[in-house]
């Protein structure tokens, strides 16, 4: 399933080895609603195991990213074509786990330079500059941002237009570099939000650890 049925340019991993991409179907405004139905039963669920907060995923090509991007998202429905369409699934989900989880307790990943799985958006900047202010708005426990991917360029370009992204998120932020993930997995969990002090705000006293990423 997908945002639209178009067939990614890429190979996925398969038990015969990789393979090309098979082409998805699009998700009906039916299959969207019970996909939103289906991040609120993992929202209940991390609460019932005990998870002290949640991270939502919509990085790395995923399907929140799917919508997200107008390389994949062709949709001419409301969750297709203009940046707030392609924003309405993310925001619907976090409305939606808010009655199970306070913003203060749920965390978004994103990955503004991402392109796995052939995924690309014809105005990376203005997307997530948008993104990122939808989601300063509700006070989250934090933005998690994959900043740079294991074999990929250092691109200055890149840089420069994660630092202007940067600008406009005010909360705890994360950053997920190469080298984190080189050489430091062991040493951290990829879901645990780095110490206030860290990021140069007074400390919080209930700080978010462990979450559960949904």
């Amino acid at each position: 399933m997908s945002s639209s049925d178009l067939q990614a340019d890429a190979q996925t991993f398969t038990a015969n080895g990789f393979e090309p991409c098979s082409k998805p179907e699009a998700l009906t405004i039916d299959g969207i609603q019970k996909t939103v139905a289906d991040y609120v039963h993992a929202a209940q669920c991390a609460k019932q195991a005990g998870f002290d907060g949640i991270e939502v995923h919509a990085a790395n090509g995923y399907l929140l990213d799917q919508f997200l991007q107008d390389g994949v998202d062709a949709r001419s429905d409301t969750y297709g074509g203009s940046l707030e369409n392609r924003m309405r699934l993310l925001e619907d989900i976090l409305d939606a786990v808010k009655d199970i989880w306070p913003a203060g307790r749920i965390g978004v990943r994103l990955s503004p330079l991402g392109q796995a799985g052939d995924i690309s958006d014809s105005d990376p900047e203005a997307l997530f500059t948008a993104v990122y202010k939808m989601l300063d708005a509700p006070k989250l426990a934090y933005l998690h941002v994959v900043e740079a991917f294991p074999g990929g360029e250092d691109n200055s370009d890149g840089k420069e237009l994660l630092a202007r992204l940067r600008s406009h998120y005010s909360g705890f932020f994360i950053r997920e570099m190469v080298d984190m993930m080189r050489n430091a997995r062991h040493k951290r969990s990829r879901t645990r939000p780095p110490t206030p002090s860290a990021l140069g705000v007074p400390s919080s006293p209930t700080p978010i650890c462990p979450t559960a990423r949904v």
